[in-house]
């Protein structure tokens, strides 16, 4: 693979995930299907940028402390 193609891979995995941090975060509920979303992005992707580490962390801590409906 090309590092254009990983760059752009890289880039549309970024987006998906901030648009499903998004929507966690203003709706106030989380899936299952985002939670598998979000463990798949820190395991699979090593190149993630600081910012989205932080929002998935904060988004964890939220579902920790019950500040998130979490639907299964």
């Amino acid at each position: 693979m090309t590092s254009q193609r990983v760059a752009r891979l890289l880039q549309k995995q970024q987006s998906s995930l901030r648009k499903t941090l998004d929507s966690i975060l203003t709706k106030g509920i989380i899936t299952q299907n985002d939670r598998q979303k979000l463990l798949y992005f820190l395991v699979s992707n090593p190149l993630l940028i600081s910012e989205d580490i932080q929002r998935i962390n904060k988004t964890i801590f939220q579902i920790e402390r019950g500040m998130l409906k979490v639907l299964s």
